[in-house]
């Protein structure tokens, strides 16, 4: 534990610090949520979108009763809830978080979500025992790797022969290093606050999965699914702009929840400028 923590104490300070900011912003206390949803045709609410994400992508894995499924940062718990009580799987989600792990098992313990447990470990090195997985589960948690290859490394060697991984998250469309400098402070003006290092072009990934073994490597780009969600937190932040900037000088926010209201304007501002896109990545363990 306090490994972990000195470890990516970064990571766990921002979600921490900013946990009343996705209460109110992102509604999390009904969600159970903190991505961004899927707006296919017939959503109208992010309520809606964010569990049609999980849907979407349970139905995409094939996931059923007879998974054990492993919610690689799993957050408050939402999505493994969901798999457990709609797919009747067994869920182990894992965070970096003590304070969302703590949340999590309240949550589970209010629906009756036997079937889940939830427990603080790092998905680079969980400690979990070689092919404890058929399923291995990851939402906009992988960018916070510093190591991309670290992750997917302890994945495959967890997943079962046959086992399946799916990741949904943001990547760059070309390298930071390689942008424009206005572009690159604008893509870190997004990624710092948010304590995520760097991102990983879809490319770069796609080749780290083949390079460590991963067959049927498939990328969906479902960026316009996600559009309307990242024009939502925009425009909250932009609603936002003198309240906190206000809080802020008068000491009543952080710096980190600052850089949490700055980023919502700069994911806006570089998804129309096309530095990144949201992709959603399937592949097997041979």
């Amino acid at each position: 534990m306090n490994t972990i923590r000195s470890a990516h104490h970064e990571i766990i300070q921002y979600y921490d610090s900013c946990e009343w900011d996705y209460r109110v912003i992102w509604n999390t206390d009904r969600s159970l949520a903190l991505h961004y949803g899927f707006w296919t045709d017939g959503v109208r609410s992010l309520l809606e979108a964010q569990r049609n994400q999980n849907k979407w992508l349970a139905n995409l894995a094939a996931i059923d009763a007879t998974d054990r499924v492993l919610d690689a940062g799993c957050g408050i718990g939402g999505s493994s809830l969901h798999l457990a009580l709609t797919r009747g799987c067994k869920v182990t989600g894992i965070s970096l978080s003590h304070r969302q792990i703590e949340r999590a098992r309240k949550l589970a313990a209010r629906e009756n979500a036997a079937s889940t447990e939830f427990q603080v470990r790092d998905f680079t090195n969980t400690g979990f025992p070689s092919g404890s997985f058929s399923v291995i589960w990851a939402i906009e948690s992988v960018c916070h790797a510093a190591d991309k290859s670290a992750f997917l490394n302890e994945a495959f060697r967890l997943l079962k022969k046959g086992g399946r991984l799916i990741i949904a998250d943001g990547f760059s469309t070309q390298p930071l290093k390689s942008m424009r400098s206005s572009d690159e402070n604008m893509m870190r003006g997004w990624l710092e606050p948010w304590a995520v290092d760097t991102l990983a072009t879809a490319d770069e990934f796609s080749g780290a999965m083949q390079r460590i073994g991963f067959e049927r490597v498939v990328n969906r780009d479902v960026t316009d699914l996600i559009r309307p969600s990242a024009r939502r937190l925009n425009t909250r932040a932009q609603l936002a702009t003198v309240p906190a900037n206000l809080m802020y000088w008068m000491g009543l926010r952080t710096d980190i929840q600052h850089g949490n209201y700055l980023a919502g304007k700069f994911q806006w501002k570089a998804l129309n400028r096309n530095l990144w896109h949201y992709c959603v990545f399937t592949a097997r363990r041979p």
